[in-house]
């Protein structure tokens, strides 16, 4: 997934917890915004919640992690153009994965930063946030197939409900199981035309325990 699917993918599960979401184009100035929701209040006036999507192609390394980290300085006048604007807090979206150390990790480090320095409630949503919260929204995920894994279609096969074919292929799948299942139960030696059962592979071997006095 790229910088721009990544961004699209970061909006569509935004508007599932921000309905009222706007979602920004992709590659066009924003003015450190990539969505934004707007908040009202009795009296008729409000302010809005500002989100930026932080996208790295290595998100596991330590360089990625600073980036994230340099943000604060990096974005610094942006947010705090959209804090003139009205903006009552701020998240950050980001592909990286986090590290969780008290104080020291870059999830507590960022947390402290962005609180710090721009003084409004702040957010940041790690690579572990953000697949916590899509585990919960299959829709989302079957819109960005590159993010799905084995145990997701598993899922679908087994849990389709009004699917006049959903049993057949639940059918299909468990016999593939079985047959699998059965088949590794064997090892197979091409090379020399063998082929053995895995247990009767294991030979017990005798053995005792042999006391030590020492001299």
């Amino acid at each position: 997934m790229g910088d721009e699917r990544f961004q699209q993918f970061a909006q569509a599960l935004l508007v599932k917890q921000f309905p009222t979401l706007q979602c920004l184009p992709v590659g066009q100035p924003d003015g450190g915004r990539d969505a934004f929701s707007r908040t009202w209040n009795r009296a008729g006036t409000g302010g809005f919640v500002a989100f930026q999507v932080k996208y790295t192609r290595d998100p596991s390394t330590r360089e990625a992690r600073d980036v994230i980290a340099s943000v604060v300085e990096t974005e610094a006048s942006k947010v705090a153009s959209l804090i003139s604007q009205g903006a009552t807090s701020y998240y950050l979206i980001t592909n990286v994965s986090g590290t969780s150390h008290p104080k020291t990790g870059s999830i507590d480090k960022v947390n402290k930063q962005l609180t710090d320095a721009l003084g409004i409630e702040t957010h940041c949503w790690w690579r572990d946030d953000i697949e916590s919260r899509v585990d919960g929204q299959p829709a989302i995920k079957w819109s960005y197939p590159e993010i799905i894994r084995a145990t997701d279609l598993l899922e679908y096969f087994f849990t389709t409900q009004g699917d006049s074919a959903a049993q057949g292929r639940t059918d299909a799948l468990r016999a593939f199981m079985a047959y699998q299942y059965r088949y590794d139960q064997k090892l197979k030696f091409k090379q020399v035309d063998l082929e053995r059962s895995i247990q009767d592979l294991f030979v017990d071997v005798p053995a005792r325990i042999v006391a030590t006095h020492d001299t």
